[in-house]
């Protein structure tokens, strides 16, 4: 890697990266989401109304681990849904008119 990296506006060092190395190793068992808050505090890492840039720092995540900086722990978050997964079409039965001889 670079010595820097530049993602949405902030700097990515190698010293960053290591931390963030670090903040994986000591919470193994955390999920992707919660890893990405945890990062977003201790960076103080926030919108102007705020809010942690949880979404922002998932990319940065996700980008690093593509990259091969990182390894992320895996996904576990499930779509819950109630909708089945293959819709199957309707038949659709339609008669002609009739004609006004009959």
């Amino acid at each position: 890697m670079d010595s820097a990296w530049k993602y949405r506006g902030r700097v990515i060092t190698v010293e960053d990266v290591a931390f963030i190395r670090g903040l994986i190793a000591a919470n193994t068992e955390t999920s992707r989401r919660t890893l990405s808050k945890k990062l977003c505090e201790a960076w103080g890492w926030r919108q102007a109304n705020g809010a942690l840039c949880d979404m922002v720092c998932r990319g940065l995540l996700l980008m690093l681990e593509r990259s091969g900086q990182i390894a992320l722990p895996p996904v576990t978050y499930k779509r819950h849904t109630r909708w089945p997964t293959v819709l199957v079409p309707r038949q659709c039965y339609w008669t002609r008119p009739r004609s006004k001889e009959n």
